[in-house]
């Protein structure tokens, strides 16, 4: 948060006055703040946010089946995106700008989720259709690993998730598979040292845990989850300081009772009677709800949140574009648009706070 690193560039000047810390020591800790993203304020979660959108508008352009475009052409097209993401984000990466470079990474995965979808609508390969999230998910997995890529992790436990849950759904059936996954994504996430992943993966556990229970066809039961997450959310807030006395996970309670009861919300959405005018309200609303949770993390400098915020984003884009698949080409058209404009909205924030910190550490 530029806040945080104003405040600190304030105090370093300080303290060197006094004589306590070097001006090159000083220097080095505001550059180790900027590298590590807690400088950067606004601008790596419009980045993120900007990945999502374009990842999505590849993916819905892909789905619309553009029979003008020969399949050679579109091949192409994405494999010369695919690169192209992955270059810009070396480029990015050199120049010291961590959180773009994660972005463009996100975006190269997103795309090479689009091109699997391609390359079977190309050569119409039938078989079961969760195996294509699979490998999404692997490759993903295997760029957090030879990467270190915090938002590849992040879409591979999203997107493991969702294969799992799909896969409980075509076979009514409980899922163990995904148990061992999940252990290996843990161990991933250690490996990277990255806490906010814990929280993900807590998340995955409790949808699929949710997704099982729903497959025993419980009456009401998007209605119960609803209703046990706001339950959880209610009572994490109410009781925040007799929680962190007893256990400091007040916080963390909140932020499963939300994933809870987006879960349910969720549900509501995907059923088959939901209504276009329900859909979109119920859309809005979520969208709204996630999109507050986000500007919350970012003011409480609360990555966690931040990531979970992530992670629902994508998860209610990703359910749009499978209600609204007769449209798909507005679809596509609105995802590239709004991407294109957040990810404008990411470069200026970005500059304006190498404009206000110049101005802040300025003196040291």
């Amino acid at each position: 948060m530029f806040g945080y690193r104003k405040r600190l560039a304030r105090d370093l000047d300080r303290w060197h006055e006094r004589g306590w810390v070097e001006r090159d020591h000083a220097r080095a800790i505001l550059d180790e703040v900027d590298e590590s993203g807690l400088g950067l304020g606004l601008a790596p979660i419009l980045a993120i946010l900007a990945a999502v959108l374009l990842s999505f508008a590849a993916i819905s352009f892909v789905a619309a089946n553009w029979q003008d475009m020969s399949k050679l052409a579109r091949l192409m097209l994405l494999f010369l995106a695919l690169w192209g993401s992955y270059g810009l984000a070396w480029q990015l990466n050199e120049r010291k700008m961590t959180f773009f470079s994660d972005a463009a990474v996100l975006l190269g995965l997103g795309i090479f989720g689009a091109s699997i979808m391609l390359i079977a609508q190309m050569y119409h390969m039938e078989g079961n259709p969760p195996d294509a999230v699979l490998i999404w998910a692997a490759g993903a997995a295997l760029a957090a690993l030879l990467l270190g890529s915090k938002s590849a992790l992040a879409l591979a436990i999203i997107l493991f998730t969702l294969w799992s849950g799909w896969e409980s759904a075509l076979t009514q059936e409980w899922h163990l598979v995904f148990l061992p996954v999940w252990v290996g994504l843990v161990l991933l996430a250690q490996r990277l040292d990255w806490r906010p992943a814990l929280h993900l993966l807590m998340a995955a556990i409790i949808v699929w845990l949710f997704v099982q229970i729903i497959n025993l066809r419980i009456d009401n039961a998007f209605e119960i989850i609803t209703a046990v997450g706001l339950a959880v959310m209610a009572t994490a807030y109410l009781a925040e300081a007799w929680i962190d006395r007893a256990t400091g996970f007040a916080h963390a309670f909140f932020c499963y009772g939300m994933i809870i009861a987006f879960i349910g919300v969720l549900g509501w959405q995907l059923e088959d009677e939901t209504s276009l005018g329900k859909l979109v309200l119920l859309a809005t609303l979520t969208l709204g709800a996630i999109l507050a949770a986000i500007f919350y993390g970012w003011r409480r400098g609360d990555n966690a949140v931040l990531w979970l915020g992530y992670g629902g984003f994508s998860i209610e884009l990703l359910t749009l574009y499978f209600k609204t698949l007769g449209t798909l080409l507005d679809t596509s058209l609105f995802f590239l648009i709004a991407g294109l404009i957040v990810s404008g909205l990411a470069y200026f924030a970005w500059k304006l706070r190498q404009t206000q910190a110049g101005e802040a550490g300025g003196d040291i």
